[in-house]
């Protein structure tokens, strides 16, 4: 009976050590790149893979070479820790095969996140937060780096708000108002930054937006402030801080996992394909806004939302600089969904701007962008407020015009 356990024992040993020992080998640098990689990868990937490699097809060689004197049961132990990443490989290789290059990349740039300094924002002194994203400009912003001085055959326009206007719409304006006239030269710069609310605007107004000496501004707020409403009773503070916080790199417990593992990661992405929010949620935002419900009941929330927006537009007007103020548009079809509390305080904030709208006259021009694609164009919108290609189109297309009319009949007031 003993010589039956031992030469079951060494077969397992045996077993164990070749799965090894084929692990390892595709852990190797240039194997891995070559078989299981679909991106390139960091330097500090490679180093992991080198050290992992080493010791694993070393721990596969010890187990063949001294297969007699291991325990049956730890070598079935081993022979089901490779068979677990034996199957993970195998994923990745199905991975790297047959799923569309978009999924692809995004499992890659999931994993790329998991280092700390690869994360896609960075902390600023007083803008709470901008992105560090290789393709964004110097100061943070999605679009090319512009010179502080203004050439005189130039038309500058400034784009303010958070992610619609972000992702949205600033490039296709200036392409629309550059095809529009032979004459005037058209900058459209934008400012737009994910999860800025007015507050983040106005200061970015004061520090940087008009050192650009823009022509005009374009304000587009009245989602992200959904972010800082109903707050617990005594907490609300008007400068947002019961809801921001300092950036700080956010914790991700489960960093490694999501890193080692093509499966977990896999899943991972699937149950929470907006993993880019959540990481700058962990970073800044100290806030639940459903934890006292969702009913946005309280409008005196809003009122810094009316000074900050109006602070903008006081400071435009005495630069002597044109103002379009918007409304937000949104997904009418989503209203009764988990974005419900969101829809209300859209509305809630676009009812500010139409009000705001009566105390200058005719100095500011409002876009109601609400009610040209609100339940007219739901089919443009990707969620509750970003839009498709299509709806970036649409919003350029009025905003152009809008623009243009703006121009054919100056405000004397600015004059």
């Amino acid at each position: 009976m003993k010589s039956k356990e031992q030469n079951e024992g060494n077969y397992a040993a045996i077993l164990a050590a070749i799965l090894l020992l084929a692990i390892g080998t595709l852990l190797v640098p240039t194997v891995f790149k070559t078989i299981l990689a679909f991106d390139s990868l960091l330097p500090q990937e490679e180093h992991s893979l080198i050290i992992s490699s080493v010791v694993v097809i070393l721990s596969g060689g010890l187990l063949l070479l001294f297969r007699r004197l291991i325990p049956s049961n730890l070598s079935l132990i081993l022979f089901g820790f490779g068979l677990i990443v034996l199957t993970d490989l195998a994923f990745r290789f199905i991975v790297k095969v047959s799923f569309s290059d978009e999924l692809k990349t995004d499992l890659a740039l999931d994993g790329f996140r998991t280092y700390p300094e690869n994360i896609d924002y960075t902390g600023h002194p007083f803008l709470n937060f901008v992105k560090n994203t290789p393709s964004y400009n110097r100061l943070g912003f999605n679009d090319i780096d512009h010179s502080y001085l203004k050439p005189e055959s130039v038309y500058r326009v400034a784009c303010l708000g958070g992610s619609t206007t972000e992702r949205g719409y600033p490039q296709l304006l200036e392409k629309l108002l550059n095809e529009s006239s032979d004459s005037i030269q058209f900058e459209v710069l934008n400012f737009g930054m994910a999860s800025w609310t007015s507050a983040h605007s106005m200061i970015n107004y004061l520090l940087n937006v008009v050192e650009y000496d823009p022509d005009m501004v374009i304000i587009h707020h009245g989602w992200n402030e959904a972010q800082i409403r109903n707050a617990a009773e005594g907490t609300f503070r008007p400068d947002y801080g019961h809801a921001f916080t300092y950036f700080h790199e956010p914790e991700r417990p489960d960093g490694l996992l999501v890193r080692i593992s093509m499966i977990y990661r896999f899943i991972k992405h699937k149950i929470s394909a907006t993993e880019d929010w959540m990481y700058l949620n962990k970073a800044v935002i100290s806030h639940d806004p459903t934890s006292t419900g969702i009913n946005y009941s309280d409008t005196t929330e809003l009122e810094p939302y009316r000074r900050n927006i109006k602070s903008i537009i006081d400071h435009a007007l005495i630069a002597k600089t044109d103002v379009i103020l918007t409304t937000m548009p949104y997904n009418s079809s989503l209203e009764e969904t988990a974005m419900a509390g969101s829809a209300i305080n859209i509305r809630q904030c676009n009812t500010i701007s139409h009000q705001l709208l009566t105390q200058y006259d005719t100095r500011v021009t409002l876009v109601d962008l609400d009610s040209l694609m609100t339940g007219v164009k739901n089919d443009q919108f990707a969620d509750l407020g970003h839009v498709t290609e299509e709806g970036k189109m649409t919003k350029a297309s009025i905003l152009a015009k809008a623009i243009l009319e703006s121009m054919a009949t100056p405000n004397p007031i600015l004059e």
